[in-house]
């Protein structure tokens, strides 16, 4: 069964600073990941939140999502209806520091807060993003324990008025 993942980007430090591997093909083999696409979101405030989005089949991706500077909270959340663990989520801090990323795959909403200002983070994709085919889920519909005061997060209209998980029982 294809379930999240996380695990450490492979860098190499010293005191002019680092380098690191954000994509691995030997690492995403693992996954039976095929990079189609690399993304990349960059938030200039803290608490900016982004998701839970989805693109259902044919057009679903499974992601490998890593913050460049700055750090996320990311959250992945199973929509796979026959799977034992629909509905359920699983998050993790991300950051440039920590070097940790997250495989979300095919049949998963993400979505992601950032938890500092001038966030950078990117997402290498199995599949092209299709305009129009985008879902989202509302962020707060799920079990999370969100950091922060998620009554100040920076939320656009459409992540703001998405359907409940329950909606989609």
């Amino acid at each position: 069964m294809d379930i999240y993942r996380i695990f450490e980007l492979e860098n190499y430090s010293d005191d002019r600073g680092e380098n690191v591997i954000n994509f691995d093909l030997g690492v995403s083999e693992k996954f039976d990941f095929k990079l189609a696409q690399v993304n990349s979101g960059f938030s200039i405030k803290p608490y900016t939140l982004r998701g839970l989005h989805y693109q259902p089949e044919p057009y679903a991706q499974a992601k490998i999502v890593y913050c460049l500077s700055g750090s996320i909270f990311s959250v992945a959340l199973d929509l796979r209806q026959e799977s034992p663990t629909f509905g359920s989520c699983v998050s993790a801090i991300l950051s440039g520091e920590n070097h940790k990323a997250m495989y979300v795959p095919r049949g998963f909403a993400h979505g992601y807060v950032t938890l500092e200002p001038n966030t950078l983070m990117q997402w290498c994709v199995d599949n092209h993003f299709k305009k129009g085919s985008m879902k989202c889920v509302r962020w707060n519909s799920c079990n999370v324990n969100w950091p922060g005061n998620p009554d100040e997060y920076i939320v656009n209209e459409r992540d703001s008025n998405a359907p409940l998980l329950s909606e989609l029982l």
